[in-house]
């Protein structure tokens, strides 16, 4: 299943511009208009990489490709897909990376959070519900059981209080 996102990045604005939200084993499919302070970015000729660190593993770069599909070079529109096997749930950073080579120039920018969450299958689902089911009768029990020793205890201190009268 693709999940697909649109959004605009301005290099010039920075962090967390972009908020991506999918679940684990979903195929997240972007189509992104860069922006240089408000300016459409011509991508003519230059070279898109894309860097994504996980936020909670110390920036650790989990992936790293080189294979943005550019839609409208003029206009800075590109297009990337990440695979469903690609995260693990957690948050992420995806950090954009324009190369001019030809004019020994880079642009680069941070500014697309993910927010990856796990996804239960069916089987998996009704397998947590019926342990759940299991543990509530075995916690009724339990309860039960302290009850009934609770009655029998009181009991006991009933029959010796009232011999004692």
């Amino acid at each position: 299943m693709k999940k697909r996102f649109q959004g605009i990045l301005d290099f010039h604005k920075g962090r967390k511009q972009m908020m991506i939200k999918s679940k684990t084993n979903e195929t997240i499919l972007a189509s992104i208009l860069l922006r240089n302070n408000g300016q459409a970015l011509n991508v003519e000729g230059k070279k898109i990489n894309i860097f994504i660190s996980s936020v909670t593993n110390n920036n650790e770069i989990l992936y790293s490709s080189s294979v943005i599909k550019v839609i409208n070079a003029g206009k800075g529109l590109i297009q990337f897909e990440l695979p469903g096997f690609t995260f693990n749930s957690g948050e992420y950073l995806a950090e954009i990376e324009v190369l001019d080579i030809a004019n020994q120039n880079f642009l680069s920018c941070d500014g697309i959070h993910f927010e990856v969450t796990s996804t239960l299958n069916d089987k998996q689902a009704k397998y947590l519900i019926s342990q759940r089911k299991i543990e509530t009768l075995f916690d009724l029990d339990r309860y039960v059981a302290e009850a009934s020793a609770r009655l029998l205890e009181l009991e006991k201190r009933m029959e010796v209080s009232e011999g004692v009268k």
